[in-house]
């Protein structure tokens, strides 16, 4: 398909798919844009695994991702993976991280481009383990860390919670020892929590900083031991945040990757965001930040969204820079098949500071059209450099309990993201953005997986 300059193109999902553009880039959105799998398919168990001496050869070496899980009473977790490789099967060891060590699981086989899911609460059932929340690996030899990738899923299907946490990979994160968020809670009562994972072989000090209205309101020292997971609440934070927004800023001695977080807020009437940590240590070119669900009012019919739900918008952007910055909101749109601009008004940011911007009062204010409801959302600094995190949330303004999670981007990123959920009352889509001045090609590929029964899966070994 051809892509415009600055042109959008929505694609509703039905298979699980990658995108790339003429220059042989893959594209892929957050987790929160393109759902998991549905189902608990399990790996074909053929295929060759690689001899020590051929893997040498081949520039074969172990990887891993990491993410984390909840498993309590009401949470079911599930870890699912897929083999981004389109030519051979890779094998993938799950591996628990819990309080008392490492525990692996029987490594599955995945055929090229397939997928495979591990049932972590049942896996924790059978240890007679009462932890509730922790991380688990996934390790692989190929000789690319993104040959695989991975996804937790966390499921509280009574009050209709999902969250998600995408597997990190210490080899994505080169810039720096640095991270930072932002958050806002639209109505009281929601909780929310950190989770940081040191994926290192030694223990790390991490300083943690939460802050409001530019201003530092709470700071700690957290010791992660080795390849452990730590959790922090954070519903002061949350409660407090309502007002402006809160940030949160992580600091650690020691190497890019060896300190992961993220982050999530939920509460039991449907409600759930997921948080992203940014590394900001790479100043990029302009700083801007992109997201292309931006959703106001009831949707058009054809998205398949409930018929009640009504959407209101608000992002929360935080200046993570020394010197204040102007924030420049564009917002971009189809309308009878042209790509419209609409440019509201700079929000000034000081430093360490949080502010909104409600698109549903701007709306109502006349400086968006009244017909609008879904675009992309730019914020671009006047920085000229990264100086800004944010995250947007879309919610129905009614119950707050029906969500579109959606976190920013900077360009330039690349990613492969194609496990999505079509089951029961979910949905996909896919919105394509150029954001070039000139036409691109853009070649959608839809591979279907075959899903395969559940098998049980002993314990490897004991605890290393």
């Amino acid at each position: 398909m051809r892509l415009f300059p600055k042109s959008l193109l929505l694609i509703g999902a039905f298979t699980l798919l990658t995108l790339s553009n003429s220059s042989g880039q893959t594209i892929g959105g957050s987790s929160e844009q393109i759902s998991p799998l549905p189902g608990r398919p399990h790996a074909n168990q053929s295929g060759v695994r690689v001899t020590p001496r051929a893997a040498s050869a081949l520039g074969v070496s172990t990887h891993e991702r990491f993410a984390t899980f909840l498993a309590d009473k009401e949470f079911h977790s599930e870890l699912v993976i897929q083999n981004q490789r389109l030519d051979i099967p890779v094998t993938v060891t799950p591996i628990l991280v819990l309080a008392q060590g490492e525990v692996p699981l029987n490594p599955v086989t995945i055929a090229a481009h397939d997928t495979a899911t591990v049932d972590i609460s049942d896996a924790l059932r059978a240890l007679h383990s009462t932890e509730t929340r922790g991380a688990v690996v996934a390790r692989y030899d190929t000789d690319s860390y993104g040959s695989v990738s991975s996804v937790v899923v966390s499921e509280d299907t009574v009050h209709n919670l999902f969250l998600t946490s995408v597997g990190w990979s210490r080899e994505e994160f080169w810039y720096g020892t640095t991270l930072d968020a932002v958050l806002w809670s639209p109505d009281e009562g929601t909780q929310g929590f950190i989770s940081v994972v040191n994926t290192s072989s030694e223990p790390r000090l991490v300083d943690v900083t939460f802050s409001l209205n530019g201003r530092p309101r709470q700071a700690m020292k957290l010791q992660v031991p080795a390849r452990q997971a730590r959790f922090l609440s954070i519903d002061s934070l949350v409660a407090r945040s309502r007002q402006s927004g809160a940030g949160i800023h992580l600091s650690f001695i020691g190497n890019p990757g060896d300190i992961a977080a993220e982050g999530a807020m939920l509460k039991k009437t449907g409600f759930v965001k997921y948080i992203r940590f940014s590394d900001t240590s790479l100043k990029f070119a302009s700083g801007s930040l992109r997201t292309n669900f931006l959703l106001l009012g009831q949707q058009p019919p054809e998205d398949g969204f409930p018929s009640d739900v009504s959407f209101r918008s608000v992002a929360a952007i935080r200046n993570i820079d020394s010197t204040l910055v102007n924030v420049q909101p564009i917002i971009k749109y189809l309308s009878n098949g042209s790509v419209r601009t609409v440019t509201l008004k700079a929000v000034t940011v000081a430093p360490n500071q949080s502010q909104l911007i409600d698109f549903l009062e701007e709306q109502r204010a006349g400086n968006l059209p009244r017909d609008f409801r879904q675009g992309t959302l730019e914020l671009s600094p006047d920085s000229g450099h990264t100086s800004i995190v944010g995250e947007l949330f879309n919610f129905d303004e009614a119950t707050k309990g029906y969500l579109v999670g959606s976190s920013f981007s900077s360009h330039p990123t690349r990613a492969t993201e194609s496990i999505w959920r079509l089951d029961g009352t979910f949905q996909t889509t896919i919105v394509v953005h150029n954001t070039a001045a000139q036409d691109d090609e853009v070649s959608l590929k839809s591979f279907p997986v075959t899903t395969h029964t559940k098998s049980s899966f002993p314990f490897r070994q004991e605890l290393c």
